[in-house]
């Protein structure tokens, strides 16, 4: 099959990005390189959206959608449908061409590319091309509902409540807050917390904050729902330093899983660094199965390569 590759051009290409996700997670499904929460979110997450938008390849079966390429100095991540796997060396041709950085002036160009460790073909694709895998990767965690789900267990004087209805603008800000004091330093502000909740698939029900008794926002997790394929993502889940330790993420998890299991969800995925890190484990101490892993390969190009010489049109 031919494929065709030009840059995205507006909405209407957003949707067909997020048609191409759900499609592909019903083929995938659970071991899926990408929900419609983790699009959003990195939407949201961009500072110029206007700009980087522009600068994302698509690759197209006739006037269907194939796949993408999420474009970053240094790495990428090429998402593509099952049934168009045969679009893959392409892409990765045009992510070896045009994203390889090097870190300074001074060093070699590199390129980082995402693959899962059960994608044997992605494997082997970016192997053959000069590609190793480091030991860095980011663990796949699920959540069956058809489970039995514990009950969410808070210390004396805390509440749950979610972001729904009219936020005040001290509310807001301290859910901004929480999230930044848990991840810090972090990306998140008022801004992009406020394109989040823009996002087609985001549930302000969803976006849940543990309350200390004194008023805080102690703990968050925002789930971002699919009703088309069932299925809920956590991203992301925090704590703030202050309230650590207290079982609130824990109990955060397990509201979600209720809700979620209202909505006639069937599963639920959270990602980790690592698979012994503290949110590893947490989700371990929640129930959460680990079934793959995302890994990253690296290749490292010479500093002088008369073939293809330096990167070119790195965004």
């Amino acid at each position: 099959m031919n494929y065709t590759q030009r840059f995205y051009q507006g909405e209407t290409d957003y949707t067909a990005m997020r048609r191409l996700i759900a499609d592909s997670y019903k083929l995938a499904a659970p071991h899926s390189y990408m929900l419609l929460g983790d699009l959003d979110w990195w939407r949201a997450l961009l500072p110029e959206p206007d700009t980087f938008l522009p600068t994302i390849p698509l690759w197209f079966a006739g006037d269907t959608l194939a796949g993408f390429l999420w474009p970053r100095p240094g790495n990428g991540e090429i998402f593509l449908h099952p049934h168009h796997r045969a679009a893959e060396p392409q892409m990765l041709a045009y992510a070896e061409q045009h994203l390889r950085t090097p870190a300074t002036a001074a060093d070699p160009a590199v390129l980082t590319l995402v693959s899962l460790e059960s994608d044997t073909r992605r494997n082997e694709l970016l192997a053959a091309h000069g590609f190793v895998r480091t030991d860095g990767f980011l663990a796949s965690h699920i959540f069956d509902l058809g489970k039995p789900i514990p009950t969410p267990r808070l210390p004396a004087g805390f509440a749950f409540r979610d972001m729904a209805g009219g936020l005040s603008t001290a509310e807001l800000e301290a859910r901004v807050n929480v999230h930044r004091a848990a991840f810090h330093p972090s990306k998140v502000t008022a801004a992009t917390y406020n394109a989040a909740r823009s996002s087609a698939s985001f549930r302000p029900d969803l976006d849940l904050v543990v309350v200390a008794p004194n008023g805080d926002f102690a703990a968050y997790c925002t789930i971002w729902f699919e009703p088309e394929n069932r299925v809920g993502l956590y991203e992301p889940v925090g704590c703030h330093p202050d309230y650590q330790r207290r079982g609130l993420g824990k109990a955060a998890l397990h509201e979600g899983l209720h809700r979620l299991r209202e909505l006639g969800a069937v599963r639920a995925h959270v990602g980790s660094w690592q698979d012994n890190s503290a949110g590893a484990l947490l989700y371990k101490a929640a129930g959460f199965q680990l079934i793959d892993r995302f890994y990253d390969w690296r290749k490292t190009y010479p500093a002088a390569d008369p073939d293809t010489g330096p990167a070119e049109g790195a965004t």
